[in-house]
């Protein structure tokens, strides 16, 4: 039985154990995902500026958490400061960040805990002044969350139903794409003068094309293994891709991609996948093009106003 008044304070990282038994079932329903034991729930969630693959300006960051006596049905990891997407804006009113939100599986407890998390989490901004929040941001997420995206899948549609009648709005979606590496795709680099720097490691790679001293084209790769879908690892993750706009429609796109699909399955990788903003039509179509295929998903990012 729960009791009938439940307890929100900070977790601390001695307690960091109970929260993984709450993170499995929920990564474990988001594609791409990887498992997080204790090591890595202190790494990427009880730093002070905590760990994500993706530039964060954190201010503030806390987990609070849902207690019935010593256990933990709960917990939600809040802060303020500046995503990614936001940092332009630093000298200004910082946003609150609501990064994750993990509860029960048993429904009745889940939405209960849900509930007063949420609550508490409105109590933590207001005390530090925040009036925007943005909840599951893209850049702000477990590097084990879906391979460092950070947006809310749609299958939850619990956590949906909880975020609305906290507040929270929709405000982005995503695709997720990706390709299966089964053999090497021909690749012949665009005519022109062009320098390409490939940096990396075994589990992270930067992939940059310069004219001169100018940078035209930028990829990230990170390797991850994965809980689902079956039968995929490991997998290879664009977690970032750009063109520069005056050198778009040149066809470097395209051969950079076909270079980052050849060095995916050359290190083993057996797909390559991304997340894409549902707006971001040129890049769902450079994808597309190259023989990138859409799975059966959508994801989101949340705004609410104090």
């Amino acid at each position: 039985m729960v009791k009938d008044q439940l307890v929100v304070r900070r977790v601390y990282a001695s307690e960091s154990r109970q929260m993984v038994e709450l993170l499995h079932p929920w990564l474990a329903r988001a594609p791409y995902s990887s498992a997080m034991d204790n090591i890595e729930v202190l790494d990427q969630c009880f730093q002070p500026a905590p760990t994500s693959i993706y530039e964060t300006r954190w201010l503030q960051h806390d987990i609070l958490g849902a207690w019935d006596g010593e256990t933990l049905l709960g917990f939600i990891d809040v802060g303020t400061g500046y995503d990614q997407a936001s940092l332009h804006l630093d000298g200004e009113r910082p946003l609150g960040l609501l990064r994750f939100l993990a509860v029960p599986e048993e429904y009745f407890v889940a939405n209960r805990v849900a509930k007063t998390l949420l609550a508490a989490a409105d109590t933590f901004w207001a005390e530090a002044n925040v009036r925007r929040i943005r909840a599951f941001t893209p850049t702000t997420g477990y590097p084990a969350f879906q391979s460092g995206c950070g947006i809310l899948p749609g299958v939850w549609e619990e956590q949906l139903s909880w975020l609305s009648e906290a507040g929270y709005r929709l405000v982005e979606r995503y695709y997720c794409l990706h390709y299966p590496l089964q053999r090497l795709v021909a690749e012949t680099l665009p005519e022109g003068i062009y320098t390409f720097r490939p940096q990396g490691l075994d589990t992270e790679s930067t992939y940059q094309l310069f004219v001169e001293d100018t940078r035209v084209a930028m990829a990230r790769l990170f390797k991850r293994q994965v809980i689902h879908p079956a039968g995929v690892n490991p997998i290879a993750y664009l977690s970032h891709f750009e063109v520069s706009p005056k050198w778009r429609r040149k066809g470097l796109g395209s051969w950079l991609i076909r270079r980052l699909l050849n060095d995916a399955y050359l290190t083993g990788c057996c797909q390559l996948v991304v997340h894409v903003n549902h707006s971001a039509h040129t890049a769902i179509s450079l994808f597309s093009h190259v023989g990138f295929e859409d799975i059966n998903y959508r994801g989101y990012m949340l705004e609410k106003r104090l």
